[in-house]
């Protein structure tokens, strides 16, 4: 890729969609230093789609290394990702729902859960045409080829109403309500909810809530906000319990995160 000015686009996609992926999100960038960014834990299936190279990710401290992706979908999981970069980065990325890991894969979202998994063994994306196209274009591209996913998919793949709203508990309370509340809210015992969830979405609530908590307070760190008043605000003891939780579940200090972050990332996670 050429010298570009820095890109970060997002798009919402088709309205069909909406209940199934989040906004698509478009970034190039070049002329950096060459690294490795930190992808954050996530609860959700991601897909990154790359352009002028493939993206070189793996699971951080996984002693198999990185691999090569043209195209690929990420599981839900509870420890960072690397992405080694050349000093910029040119792609796609977004993600999905629980919701859409069925509906477009036919699967569950444990099904992917701490896998790398290349896209096209999910479902079929012309890559060549991606790369080749605007970014109106891409976006209506994969609109196009995520729609005929689901239409292919079998309408029996859904998640069931009760782990679909515990889902949305964890979620909307950033990962702060109680997995008691959330079982007392379905009618089911602790360990039924345990079992069904985990099954379903690859991670149990408890974990599941600590990711959520985390992915919140990147939000309010990315924005500018302090440490100790990130931790009161996302349910942390204090700002050592915050660091120590980042640290377990990324192997970086928030405070280390935010300087290799610098600016605004344009890698997956």
């Amino acid at each position: 890729m050429g010298s570009v000015s820095p890109v970060w686009l997002s798009h919402a996609p088709d309205p069909a969609l909406r209940r199934l992926v989040g906004s698509y999100v478009g970034y190039a960038s070049n002329g950096g230093v060459p690294g490795v960014h930190c992808g954050l834990p996530s609860a959700r299936p991601t897909i990154v789609v790359a352009f002028d190279r493939p993206i070189r990710v793996g699971w951080h401290s996984d002693p198999s290394g990185p691999r090569d992706f043209w195209m690929v979908a990420g599981g839900p999981h509870a420890v960072s990702v690397d992405v080694h970069h050349r000093g910029g980065h040119h792609g796609m990325q977004l993600s999905l729902s629980p919701a859409g890991s069925r509906a477009l894969f036919g699967l569950p979202a444990a099904a992917l859960a701490g896998e790398l998994v290349e896209l096209e063994a999910l479902i079929t994306v012309d890559h060549d045409a991606l790369a080749g196209a605007s970014w109106d274009e891409r976006f209506a591209m994969m609109d196009a080829a995520l729609l005929a996913a689901a239409a292919r998919t079998p309408s029996r793949h859904a998640v069931s109403d009760e782990l679909q709203y515990v889902w949305s508990l964890i979620m909307r309370s950033d990962g702060t309500v109680r997995v008691g509340d959330c079982a007392n809210a379905v009618g089911w015992s602790r360990r039924r909810l345990l079992d069904r969830f985990t099954a379903e979405f690859g991670m149990a609530p408890k974990r599941a809530a600590r990711v959520a908590r985390l992915q919140a307070s990147r939000r309010m760190l990315h924005g500018g906000e302090p440490l100790a008043g990130t931790a009161a605000a996302c349910g942390y003891a204090d700002q050592s319990h915050l660091t120590r939780e980042w640290v377990a579940l990324t192997g970086h200090s928030p405070r280390r995160w935010l300087e290799a972050e610098g600016s605004r990332s344009t890698a997956a996670g």
